[in-house]
């Protein structure tokens, strides 16, 4: 990084967060290889969902709201939820729920992992685990930039795709190689794709946080940003961009 902390966590309480608005790849359209589900789920349900990988205070999801009716339905209580609650209330894994998950798993002996891994989602939603979920790709590569000469001499698509339609224009490459992403990844991170602010809340090259991470499908790669690898990290903040535009980094203006 190049000084002091990330511009736009400085100014990240003027910017307010716009809706999730889905769980695909751009959130707003169809066609994804690699899903991260936000929405709220229906009430009534056929079956539970795959184990879409390890679950986390912070993760949302159709998931999630399955882990919390199966403790539900097996006599446990989750503080502001009720069999009888409304959907809105589920799909969002927080620290109660966190809490009654650890007393549940300390009662079947499934360990002291603050997580819900593949043995847990199974033994709390009856859904068995017969294969694990495919890893998403990424790209094999990441663009390093830590000096905004670098972003000079880029093309820039990004600065003309002002709408989700036209944005899902716009491949993982472009946008990552893009004049924008250039200068935003060197005054987040200066590149650097394990760093973490102060505070802990943001983190790796594009400065991600702990909402942006789950809800973009990241926990698919690692529980939290900087643990994955640079080019996997680019795929979830292609996905935040393609969902919510430059909006989320006012370094790029």
């Amino acid at each position: 990084m190049q000084s002091g902390l990330p511009l736009r966590r400085l100014a990240t309480a003027s910017v307010g967060l716009s809706v999730i608005a889905g769980a695909l790849l751009g959130a707003a359209t169809p066609a994804t290889a690699i899903p991260a589900s936000t929405s709220t789920p229906s009430v009534v349900r056929t079956s539970n969902p795959p184990f879409p990988g390890n679950l986390i205070i912070g993760s949302r999801g159709a998931a999630v709201t399955a882990v919390q009716r199966g403790l539900l339905s097996k006599g446990y209580r989750i503080p502001g939820i009720s069999v009888r609650s409304s959907t809105a209330r589920f799909g969002y894994l927080s620290s109660s729920t966190m809490a009654t998950i650890m007393r549940f798993k300390a009662s079947h002996n499934l360990g002291p992992s603050r997580a819900v891994g593949p043995k847990t989602y199974a033994a709390i939603t009856g859904f068995g685990v017969s294969k694990p979920a495919p890893k998403p790709s990424a790209p094999s590569s990441s663009p390093r930039y830590t000096s905004l000469d670098q972003c000079s001499g880029l093309a820039d698509p990004t600065v003309t795709a002002r709408t989700r339609s036209a944005r899902a224009g716009v491949s993982v490459f472009a946008f990552v190689h893009s004049r924008m992403g250039c200068k935003v990844t060197v005054r987040e991170s200066g590149g650097n794709c394990s760093v973490s602010n102060p505070s802990g809340k943001y983190m790796g090259k594009w400065q991600l946080d702990m909402w942006e991470w789950p809800n973009y499908g990241g926990l698919a790669f690692a529980p939290r940003p900087n643990l994955a690898s640079c080019a996997q990290q680019d795929v979830i903040a292609y996905r935040n961009w393609r969902d919510r535009g430059w909006e989320p980094w006012t370094t790029a203006y």
